[in-house]
């Protein structure tokens, strides 16, 4: 699997749909007593189904029973979004030779196609992840 692509489909896909913070836990449970209780578990519910039929049979045995869509995002980057350092390391010396040549207007728009592939191979926690869970910000960041 390519988890970069799949990761940016997905992203893209629940982004579209408005429930992109079902992923990133931007959008915490709401108590028992909140009167949108039970939008929310639905909402949940559609995301997790979204995971279910977008990644393979084995992956789909591992994550069915996780209570939430937020858990599984991040049992899917625990598990697949390693980075590729050969791939990192070309594309930072391939910015580094286009920033020390010409600051043409092409230029200008490759050194930005690549920023964005390398973006795509980093995983950064959000401001408001504590320290006993990692909340994964990738889907805040994937282009407008």
């Amino acid at each position: 699997m390519n988890f970069p692509s799949w990761r940016r489909d997905f992203c893209l896909f629940t982004r579209a749909k408005n429930k992109a913070a079902f992923l990133t836990g931007d959008l915490p449970p709401l108590p028992a007593i909140d009167l949108n209780h039970n939008q929310w578990h639905t909402c949940n519910q559609i995301v997790m189904s979204w995971f279910l039929h977008s990644v393979s049979p084995e992956m789909k045995t591992r994550i069915m029973y996780l209570e939430s869509a937020t858990t599984m995002w991040t049992e899917l980057h625990n598990r697949f979004d390693q980075g590729n350092g050969p791939l990192i390391f070309e594309l930072r010396e391939t910015l580094i030779r286009i920033h020390q040549g010409a600051d043409s207007d092409p230029t200008h728009h490759i050194s930005i196609g690549i920023a964005k592939k390398l973006h795509n191979h980093y995983v950064l926690p959000s401001s408001s992840a504590s320290s006993s869970s990692i909340h994964y910000n990738s889907c805040t960041n994937v282009d407008q």
